[in-house]
């Protein structure tokens, strides 16, 4: 079989991966294989099923848990190629003034959970850096971060080593029933595209984030801390050479505009909060990234004859790739776990 994947995003190269072993790869994406286009590029590549508890999606749940046991296989297939990654788990935090609503969200977050899934104690307790402000920090030891650019640079290198072929160029327009005729070369064509997909896919919208990326030569954290706080909930994801990411907001926005300065303030202060090291702190970057969504924030995969359609992963590009991925190589392949394909995939003939 012959396959095209059009998108080279992480769930695109994800699934280029996916599919080698089965035959000749050409993915299909104008922008620099760098990723720099994707919203991969700007996001923070937090490996956190558990986390995502809190916010009551069981889809996500239950696909995040899957593929995070997918994605040990991918740390050993791009580790040579420079991919920078820690499984050492991550914490929830919130200030001492937060303290019922750290409680309302580890309630959340450990309901049904075996109580060796977890831990909790002092915040300083699992990084001893952290602001003696912050009260108790719940510890879960399976999660992991990934560095997305890192990811992308090594992504590419594994997937050139293999033979895949990168077409850079845009495919106008692809649908159901309106897929060009120089894709009939290929058993089946995998549409990753995200938001590029916008103009085809009616119920498909962009979800705005902003972040900062900033060098604190002060801060030593090796895991991401997740700082809770009544109108939103920060990020600190660690990166090689004391590089941070800080983020996200969600925001019901599909502008591109530039980092607003009430988001910046707000990322930026609650970092500082935790930890007074990144008060001299050098900003090196202010992005936006839109995360592309359906109606109910749950990704899908629509099948048509041969063109496949894999998208809406909204924030969890990185966490969930591994396994949409899987599934979407399953319809073609036939080996699939039945109880999620089912949840996720749709015949749209």
């Amino acid at each position: 079989m012959k396959f095209a994947v059009v998108g080279g995003g992480v769930l695109g190269r994800t699934l280029a991966m996916e599919l080698l072993p089965y035959g000749p790869v050409d993915i299909w994406d104008p922008h620099p294989k760098n990723g720099r286009e994707s919203s991969a590029y700007q996001a923070g590549g937090m490996l956190a099923p558990y986390s995502e508890r809190e916010k009551g999606e069981p889809q996500v749940f239950a696909l995040g848990k899957a593929s995070l046991e997918l994605w040990p296989q991918l740390f050993d297939k791009l580790s040579k190629f420079g991919l920078h990654h820690q499984s050492q788990g991550s914490l929830i935090v919130a200030h001492r003034r937060d303290h019922g609503l750290w409680h309302e969200v580890r309630d959340k977050v450990c309901h049904s959970l075996p109580d060796q899934s977890f831990e909790e104690g002092p915040a300083h307790h699992y990084e001893a850096e952290l602001s003696a402000n912050l009260g108790k920090a719940l510890f879960l030891p399976q999660e992991a971060h990934v560095d997305p650019r890192s990811f992308l640079e090594a992504s590419y290198s594994f997937l050139l080593e293999h033979g895949v072929q990168w077409i850079q160029e845009r495919v106008p327009q692809l649908a159901p029933g309106n897929v060009p005729v120089l894709f009939d070369q290929y058993d089946y064509t995998f549409d990753c595209r995200g938001l590029g997909a916008l103009q085809d896919t009616e119920d498909l919208r962009g979800v705005r984030g902003e972040a900062a990326i900033v060098h604190a030569p002060q801060v030593n954290l090796h895991r991401p801390v997740r700082v809770m706080h009544p109108r939103y909930s920060l990020y600190v994801v660690p990166r090689p050479n004391n590089r941070y990411y800080l983020g996200a907001t969600q925001i019901e926005s599909s502008s591109n505009s530039p980092v607003t300065l009430r988001s910046g303030l707000e990322i930026l202060s609650a970092a500082f909060a935790i930890h007074p090291g990144f008060a001299e702190s050098h900003i090196e970057e202010l992005c936006v990234g839109l995360r592309p969504a359906f109606f109910d924030n749950n990704p899908e995969i629509r099948v048509s004859g041969r063109f496949i359609q894999v998208n809406g992963l909204f924030r969890h590009g990185f966490l969930l790739s591994p396994i949409i991925a899987h599934l979407a190589a399953a319809h073609v392949l036939g080996n699939h776990d039945q109880q999620l394909f089912d949840t996720i995939v749709k015949d749209i003939s």
